[in-house]
């Protein structure tokens, strides 16, 4: 009896997670950000090609399809253009605003601002 109870939540959750998961991909545009009436903008993960680093407060995410988004940080991160590059773990497969990213080599933690589009 306890079996099948414990199957049958497992099974709730996972058709739960599976339709919250789909649902953000049926709202997702072609430049892989969340359309809608949200006010955050997140990229997904897997359509990222590229990450740049202009300077210690601007990076620019390059897209497969040829979009260009631009995150200009609330702050200064020290080291960024030095060290070249930033590690980010990302849930549910996005990256969005005001995320967290740390800084290569230096473990630095560093807030992300907003995500702007600035080339189709």
């Amino acid at each position: 009896m306890f079996a099948i109870l414990r199957f049958s939540v497992a099974a709730f959750i996972l058709l739960f997670c599976t339709i919250i998961t789909l649902h953000a991909q049926e709202n997702s545009g072609n430049d892989g950000s969340l359309n809608g009436t949200r006010e955050k903008h997140c990229l997904m993960v897997q359509k990222i090609k590229k990450i740049e680093i202009v300077d210690n407060q601007t990076i620019l995410f390059h897209s497969y399809h040829g979009e260009i988004w631009r995150n200009r940080l609330p702050t200064s991160c020290q080291g960024l253009k030095i060290e070249g590059g930033i590690r980010y773990s990302s849930s549910g497969y996005l990256i969005c605003d005001l995320d967290t990213v740390t800084v290569l080599n230096l473990e630095t933690p560093c807030m992300l601002g907003k995500f702007e589009k600035i080339k189709k």
